[in-house]
């Protein structure tokens, strides 16, 4: 169905291990997502990057690190 579409798609985003994630907002929207390994101090292991027109969100770009 494309429920599990979309999920499999979303989850494909997310790295496989990590257990640590910063998340920044400008005003009311999630902007990034930085995802670590070894908490606050760790290593980044990927970074999702999510832009809006007005509040809707258009597009989410993952960079690997």
């Amino acid at each position: 169905t494309s429920n599990a579409l979309d999920v499999n798609m979303a989850s494909s985003l997310v790295p496989s291990k990590f257990d640590y994630i910063l998340l920044e907002y400008t005003g009311d929207n999630l902007t990034t997502a930085t995802y670590k390994t070894g908490g606050a101090d760790g290593t980044v292991v990927a970074i999702l990057t999510l832009v809006y027109d007005d509040s809707t969100l258009r597009s989410v770009t993952k960079t690997d690190s």
